[in-house]
């Protein structure tokens, strides 16, 4: 019997969570008929109640009291639709949303579909992932030929030899102009 019980619960969990994800009681499709029904018998039975006279009273100084003793029900009436349409409108624009928003693909179903696979000599500029990237990516494919480098090139003309650094204490330093650098001891 234990056992059993346990089953049931696991079973309503799992239609708890379908219909959380389903949208609910407003993805409905007889979410808005009902709410404007509901709200047609409010606007209509509210005036329906009201005493007689208040009605009478109402209907004469909105210059409606030609009406008479069926005043008071075609007052219900018009709070009726009033009411149950207005209600059934704003129902149906929730209830349309949500059942959008309930068929929507999900933002991982929208990032799988752009998706696409690493291409080696397109991405990395060799043949195959496996193989190794000597040169910087999309410098030239790996596989392709090296061009040899030309003798100009290679040849550097006679460059001044850089000067040995200073031996600076710290207020010649701070006296440098366009000095760009930390003093450290």
């Amino acid at each position: 019997m234990t056992s059993g019980q346990q089953k049931q619960s696991k079973r309503r969990r799992r239609a708890k969570a379908r219909n959380r994800q389903s949208g609910g009681l407003v993805a409905h499709r007889a979410f808005a008929p009902m709410l404007g029904l509901w709200g047609a018998a409010l606007g209509g039975g509210t005036v329906v109640v009201l005493p007689g006279q208040a009605v009478t009273a109402a209907l004469a100084k909105t210059g409606m009291n030609a009406l008479g003793a069926a005043g008071q029900y075609v007052l219900a009436g018009a709070a009726a639709l009033l009411l149950g349409a207005l209600l059934f409108m704003v129902a149906a624009s929730l209830s349309n949303r949500s059942r959008k928003r309930a068929d929507a693909p999900s933002i991982a179903e929208v990032a799988a579909r752009r998706v696409r696979t690493i291409d080696p000599a397109r991405d990395l500029g060799s043949r195959s992932l496996d193989e190794p990237v000597e040169t910087p990516p999309f410098a030239r494919p790996a596989y392709a030929p090296a061009a040899a480098p030309s003798p100009a090139a290679t040849a550097q003309p006679d460059a001044a030899p850089m000067p040995p650094p200073l031996a600076l204490d710290l207020a010649e330093f701070a006296q440098m102009p366009g000095r760009n650098a930390v003093w450290v001891e």
